[in-house]
């Protein structure tokens, strides 16, 4: 799981979600592959990276808070 959080801003905002570039992606999933190969209960089992997009306002309260499931495909 990846936590992305932004500060909600000006006229063009940018979505937490929309920073989890394709470099970044690719590392989550090699870190998932390396640690799903250092454990044999786990070697098998269906997995995925999702992304949290958090959103706060200026008085830092939670403005939007999302739940991405399968945000990051291992091929990516």
């Amino acid at each position: 799981m990846e936590v992305r959080t932004r500060r909600a801003r000006g006229p063009a905002p940018v979505f937490p979600e929309t920073t989890v570039a394709t470099r970044k992606a690719q590392r989550l999933v090699q870190v998932a592959q390396a640690y799903l190969a250092e454990s044999e209960a786990l070697k098998d089992r269906a997995w995925r990276i999702d992304v949290i997009a958090v959103e706060v306002d200026s008085a830092g309260r939670i403005a939007r808070l999302e739940h991405i499931e399968y945000a990051v495909e291992q091929g990516s």
